[in-house]
C-alpha cells in the first residue's frame, strides 16, 4: 500500500502481482511495466515475475548487465526478448513526492454525480467536508480490524497516528477471513493459530486502550499483510477525526453512496501503508481563495493551531499533529 518499493516484502508484492493478473482480460494483450531495480534483490524479483506471469515477450532496455540478461533468458526459454537503447531522461518538472501528493489531492477532490456518476471537481476543504461515521466497536462495527503495514507502532499511540492520516479500505472476503489474515502461502511468518475458524479470526484482534482493533505484529516487529486472494482495495480515504467515546471514526472518502452501501455488512479492514503524510489537507482550507482565514482565530481547526510568534512573523499557523511515519515505541 503506497510502498514505493518492495525491498521489505518481495514476497508480499509477488503474491499481489499473480493475484492481479488474474482479473486481466485475457482478450487482450497484457503490458507489464517492471520496475528499473535490475539487480541484487532487484532483479531476483524480476526473474520470479517474468516466470509467474508466464511473460511471452521481454523488452531489455540498454545498457543492462549481462550477468542479470542471461539469467533472465537461462530462466525463461520460452521468451522472446527484445533489446532497445534507453532513451535520454528528461529532467522532472515536478519531485516524486510533489507528484504523488498530486495524485492524492485530485483524487480526494473528485466526486462522482449522483445521476450519472460522473466524476467532477470539488473545490471544497477536505477539513470542511462532511466525513462518514463508522463505528469501530460493538456488534456492528463498521471496520473490524486496523493493520499497519511495515513497522507497527506501539498500540498505546494507535490513535495519535492514526489520527490525520491515509489509510486504505480493504474488504476483506467473508467466507474467507482466517486465510486473508495469514500470509503463511507466500511468507514464512504466519500470525495466525492453524485452527480455520471465524472465532481465531476474532481471537486474532486486539484493542487499544480506547477500543481501536487492531492486528498485532509478529514477534519480529513488523505485521503481515493481508493475503491477497481474499482481500481488495476499494478505495482511500482520510482520518479527520476519532471519537474515542461514541467509538467512531469519521472518515473522509471520495467514495460515492453507493460504494459505501456496499460495503455494508462485509468485513472491513484499515490498512495504514506507506502513505505520505496529507499536509496539503491540513493547509488547504487555511489558503482558500489564496488567503488565510483571518475570521476563524475561535474555531478549533483539526491538525493545525494558531500560534501568536514574536517579531515580524505575527500569528501563523502551524501544523498540531503531523501523523508519526515511524515506529513509536
Amino acid at each position: 500500500m503506497a510502498a514505493t518499493s518492495f525491498k521489505d516484502d518481495p514476497a508480499h508484492y509477488l503474491a499481489c502481482a499473480a493475484e492481479l493478473v488474474q482479473h486481466a482480460d485475457w482478450q487482450y494483450p497484457l503490458v507489464v511495466n517492471s520496475c528499473g531495480w535490475v539487480s541484487g534483490l532487484g532483479a531476483s524479483v524480476l526473474q520470479d515475475l517474468t516466470q509467474s506471469l508466464n511473460i511471452t515477450q521481454v523488452v531489455l532496455l540498454e545498457p543492462i548487465d549481462a550477468a542479470f540478461t542471461e539469467s533472465l533468458q537461462t530462466s525463461s526459454s520460452d521468451t522472446t526478448f527484445h533489446r532497445l537503447t534507453r532513451q535520454p531522461v528528461r529532467p522532472a518538472v515536478r519531485t516524486p513526492a510533489e507528484s504523488r501528493s498530486m495524485q492524492t489531492t485530485a483524487y480526494f477532490h473528485h466526486r462522482a454525480e449522483k445521476a450519472t456518476l460522473e466524476f467532477r471537481w470539488s473545490s471544497k476543504p477536505i477539513s470542511s467536508r462532511r466525513p462518514w461515521l463508522v463505528g469501530y466497536d460493538g456488534p456492528h462495527a463498521g471496520v473490524q480490524a486496523i493493520i499497519s503495514y511495515g513497522t507497527t507502532p506501539h498500540p498505546d499511540f494507535l490513535a495519535e497516528v492514526l489520527d490525520g492520516s491515509i489509510v486504505a479500505i480493504v474488504r476483506v472476503d467473508a467466507q474467507h477471513q482466517h486465510e486473508a489474515y495469514r500470509i503463511s502461502r507466500y511468507s514464512q511468518t504466519s500470525v495466525l493459530p492453524a485452527d480455520d475458524s471465524s472465532e481465531a479470526t476474532t481471537a486474532l484482534i486486539k484493542r487499544t486502550k480506547d477500543g481501536l482493533p487492531y492486528i498485532p505484529s509478529t514477534s519480529s516487529g513488523v505485521s503481515a499483510p493481508l493475503d491477497p486472494r481474499f482481500s481488495s482495495c476499494v478505495g482511500l480515504a482520510l482520518v479527520r477525526a476519532i471519537d474515542t467515546r461514541r467509538k467512531t471514526l469519521q472518515l473522509v472518502t471520495p467514495l460515492c453512496e453507493s460504494q459505501i452501501a456496499s460495503l455494508m455488512d462485509q468485513p472491513i479492514a484499515l490498512v495504514r501503508g506507506s502513505f505520505d503524510a496529507p499536509e496539503w489537507a491540513y493547509l488547504e482550507g487555511l489558503h482558500l481563495n489564496g488567503r488565510e482565514y483571518e475570521d476563524g482565530m475561535g474555531i478549533d481547526r483539526p491538525w493545525v493551531s494558531r500560534t501568536e510568534a514574536v517579531g515580524i512573523e505575527g500569528a501563523v499557523w502551524r501544523l498540531r499533529h503531523p501523523p508519526l511515519a515511524g515506529d513509536t515505541r
